[in-house]
């Protein structure tokens, strides 16, 4: 685990010890980042006015074994840029870095799997009456899609997890 510089030491020294400007990343995640920032910037995901969710199209394609992400619109250049990051740590652009972003894919479809098999269990629980079940099961599912986990905008952007309720979402 690294300790990332948002916006790299290189452009901005002043920042190095600012913890605004500091975010935990995977070690190769940290070697793939570019080291300058292109220009436009990225979206902050910590940065409210940034909203990271809704300017990213994202979907999981099992079939390739790929994550695939754009910009919802391409005028938006921070979101442009944003997407193509995430499109490169997530796949890798070297058969090195393909190899070593297969780890994450793999969480990440680790992750997908029991969450719809936790929709399949609640929407059982529900048409049963298994009150107790049902509780447990959206418990769970709540703090899988929390935006304090891994990959939620990944799994908020699947079809099965859009049709839950909102109360599903912080």
């Amino acid at each position: 685990m690294d300790v990332e510089h948002f916006v790299p030491q290189i452009e901005r020294p002043d920042l190095k010890y600012n913890w605004t400007n500091l975010y935990p990343a995977s070690h190769d995640a940290n070697m793939m980042k570019p080291r300058n920032t292109p220009a436009g910037g990225y979206l902050d995901c910590c940065d409210p006015n940034d909203d990271v969710e809704n300017e990213i199209l994202c979907f999981i394609d099992y079939e390739n074994d790929t994550v695939h992400f754009e910009a919802r619109n391409s005028t938006n250049i921070k979101a442009v840029n944003t997407a193509k990051l995430l499109q490169k740590l997530h796949n890798g652009d070297t058969i090195e870095t393909k190899r070593k972003t297969a780890e994450l894919r793999n969480a990440i479809h680790g992750k997908y799997k029991k969450i719809l098999e936790l929709i399949d269990d609640w929407r059982v629980a529900r048409e049963i009456r298994d009150v107790e079940a049902e509780f447990r099961t959206e418990r769970i599912l709540k703090g899988l899609l929390s935006r304090k986990t891994s990959f939620t905008m990944l799994m908020r952007s699947t079809k099965a997890v859009k049709r839950l309720p909102p109360s599903f979402f912080d």
